[in-house]
């Protein structure tokens, strides 16, 4: 999730939750560029990884809530995701020669290891269970968007530490960013957006649950708080019940038995209605606990990111260290940090099925897993074959992709102020990644064409920039 930062101090804006040694690793992998003959061939190369990066970008907060369940531990999907990172750095070392190899370990000592290591590690490990948090919390697009505020960190952090200095029209873009983060802030999400398709499903989860809940007190089970057949939140809907603890719980008292909801609405419209009451005021209450606890870690996410990014960063720039390497070393203290938490009792640790890191995996979790570790070697090699403008672009489309996914397959339209959100953070990621060197061929093309022969380019490049990029290289 480190922000790599290129000449004339423009931060790169990262598409995964990778170390920014990762996507310094994944670009020095890749090896030289062609020249000649070959430059068709880097273009393919650019349209093919700019068209993978906008897919895994746009797709991997899908991916993740999707594949990954709820009742699954957290740290042990970020530590998978760890050792496939040192794996990428263990085949590399496949490709090397002898002496390449002896280089990389060249000088190095559990000294070092501590003074530059340790730290950016433990906050990188913790930045990535915060995110493992956000994917379940918070809808796809709210995530995608929110997560860009890493950019706003590492520019801080980056100055603080590096005393990199972001350029005038850079601020203007984190101003547009800081802007969208405002506006996903306030009040939930938009009416008439994916929070209102989240809440019927919600509302529907917690209908079942009381249903559920009856049908054991009919039963007789479930009185004492012990039922809800090892389902806490039925066992607990069946104590307030029973004890009369929920006021508007007890119009759901009665002994007689319905087989299903639709039954229930047949026969007792009134009783429905009470189940329908309460069913919206519980999911209405955990909605706005989600969305709210949703926002808070991957606030401190973004924050840790940017912090940890500069550190990395400046180790890279200031020492030898190979930059594959620092990413395998990251990952392996990062997995010792997460161990350490939850031998002492971290999240999970206390509950029996959570004691044993891998519990409730299956074949399923590994697609989020291997999808994130390979966002970080996509994201170097479009910054090799592409740039880092290009790259700002595939990102737009891979927002543009989570948006049309989460509408199309989950059934969750975007409302107006996540399209006011899509906007603002478009122009602040295409903003941002521009050098001076973009800028000043920029005016030049205003210069020669007026503004509005240029606006068309800029309005539609967002969503066909891949393309654009592969046509002007190929004709160049």
């Amino acid at each position: 999730m480190g922000v790599g930062v290129g000449s004339g101090g423009t931060s790169a804006i990262p598409s995964s939750d990778m170390t920014g040694a990762s996507v310094a690793a994944a670009t020095t992998a890749a090896g030289g560029g062609g020249s000649g003959s070959e430059e068709t061939n880097v273009a393919l190369k650019a349209f093919f990884y700019c068209s993978l990066l906008a897919l895994q970008f746009g797709l991997q907060p899908i991916i993740a809530s999707t594949f990954t369940a709820k009742n699954v531990n957290k740290k042990s999907v970020v530590i998978a995701t760890e050792l496939g990172k040192i794996l990428i750095f263990l085949s590399s070392l496949l490709g090397r020669s002898s002496e390449d190899r002896k280089k990389v370990f060249a000088g190095w000592s559990i000294k070092q290891l501590v003074v530059f290591v340790a730290l950016p590690a433990s906050l990188y490990a913790i930045q990535n269970l915060c995110v493992q948090y956000g994917y379940q919390l918070l809808d796809s697009m709210t995530f995608n968007l929110l997560n860009q505020t890493k950019t706003l960190s590492a520019a801080f952090w980056l100055y603080i530490i590096m005393n990199k200095p972001q350029t005038a029209l850079q601020i203007f873009a984190l101003v547009l960013l800081l802007g969208a983060a405002f506006l996903l802030t306030q009040g939930g999400s938009s009416t008439g957006g994916s929070g209102d398709a989240l809440m019927a499903k919600m509302i529907s989860t917690e209908m079942a649950k009381l249903h559920e809940a009856r049908t054991l007190l009919c039963s007789g089970g479930g009185g004492g708080g012990g039922g809800g057949g090892g389902n806490e939140d039925v066992s607990n809907i069946c104590v307030a019940i029973f004890k009369g603890e929920t006021g508007n719980v007890c119009p759901l008292r009665g002994n007689k038995f319905y087989a299903s909801l639709q039954d229930l609405q047949k026969t007792n419209s009134n009783l429905y209605s009470s189940f329908l009451s309460e069913a919206t005021k519980r999911a209405g209450a955990l909605f706005q606990n989600n969305y709210q606890l949703g926002l808070l870690v991957v606030g401190v996410a973004s924050m840790l990111s940017g912090v940890s990014a500069a550190l990395t960063q400046k180790t890279l720039q200031t020492t030898s260290k190979d930059s594959l390497f620092m990413s395998a070393e990251l990952a392996a203290v990062g997995i010792l940090f997460l161990l350490i938490f939850q031998a002492l009792g971290g999240e999970g640790a206390s509950s029996s099925n959570d004691a044993d890191l891998f519990a409730n995996w299956d074949l399923l979790t590994l697609i989020p897993v291997s999808t994130n570790a390979a966002g970080g070697v996509i994201v170097g090699l479009v910054t090799k074959y592409a740039g880092g403008v290009t790259k700002g672009f595939a990102l737009i489309a891979g927002i543009v992709i989570t948006g049309l996914v989460q509408w199309v397959v989950e059934n969750k339209p975007l409302g107006p102020k996540d399209w006011i959100a899509v906007l603002l953070v478009s122009v602040s990621i295409y903003l941002h990644s521009l050098k001076q060197q973009d800028v000043d061929l920029m005016m030049a093309k205003v210069r020669n064409t007026g503004v509005l022969g240029y606006l068309p380019h800029t309005l539609f490049g967002s969503l066909t920039a891949v393309v654009v990029y592969y046509l002007q290289t190929h004709h160049k």
